[in-house]
């Protein structure tokens, strides 16, 4: 709200019901943004809350790292 800029939250993990098995959790990941939205005075008149599905690209990342280590340990093997 000071600046009067959207701010871009930390990716947020926050884990949904699994609609195809009752009682389980499917793993999200979400990039919160807020938008603050002013009236013709300047005035702070609401937020506009949004978020996007981030999970493929945080999965992504963490098979990628879980590669490139088990790649460093076969080079170190490897010695």
């Amino acid at each position: 709200m000071a600046t009067g800029q959207p701010h871009q939250m930390a990716p947020q993990h926050y884990d949904v019901l699994d609609p195809e098995r009752p009682g389980h959790f499917v793993e999200r990941h979400w990039l919160p943004l807020n938008t603050p939205v002013f009236d013709a005075q300047g005035q702070l008149h609401y937020i506009i809350h949004s978020s996007v599905n981030v999970t493929q690209q945080v999965q992504a990342q963490r098979a990628l790292r879980q590669a490139q280590g088990r790649e460093q340990e076969a080079l170190l093997a490897a010695e």
